[in-house]
């Protein structure tokens, strides 16, 4: 039952990150490559920080590429009101989780690092000007 508007409305009220441990998953790094020439600026946070950080908005996870629809097996990437599942529902396994989202602006907590490449090298994006 969702419009193409919709679709849009649900995508543009989310920031998404792409999985991984030390580097995102192959969806991420591809995404990197195919707007490598704009100069990206690359973010790596643990999951559990973004949480503290964000007590209030819990993290939604996708099987796919929710906004690059597809075929998968000769069968279309659904989209509707199950495309994002809350993570603490989720039966998704790590492995399967192809996107992590927020469905509002989240604060990004002080373990945040930034890089130009998904290999790195990698450096905090706070800097800590405070004396003790």
């Amino acid at each position: 039952g969702w419009t193409f508007e919709r679709l849009v409305e649900e995508l543009n009220a989310r920031v998404f990150f792409w999985p991984g441990r030390d580097a995102p998953i192959d969806y991420g790094r591809r995404h990197f490559e195919r707007y490598r020439s704009e100069g990206p600026a690359l973010l790596r946070l643990d999951i559990l920080d973004i949480c503290v950080a964000n007590p209030r908005v819990g993290p939604d996870v996708c099987r796919y590429n929710s906004g690059s629809p597809r075929f998968s097996n000769g069968r279309p990437s659904p989209r509707g009101p199950d495309t994002f599942q809350p993570l603490a529902l989720s039966d998704l396994t790590p492995s399967q989780v192809v996107e992590v989202t927020f469905r509002r602006a989240i604060t990004l907590p002080p373990s945040v690092e930034v890089a130009a490449h998904p290999e790195g090298p990698w450096a905090p994006l706070f800097v800590n000007t405070s004396t003790p």
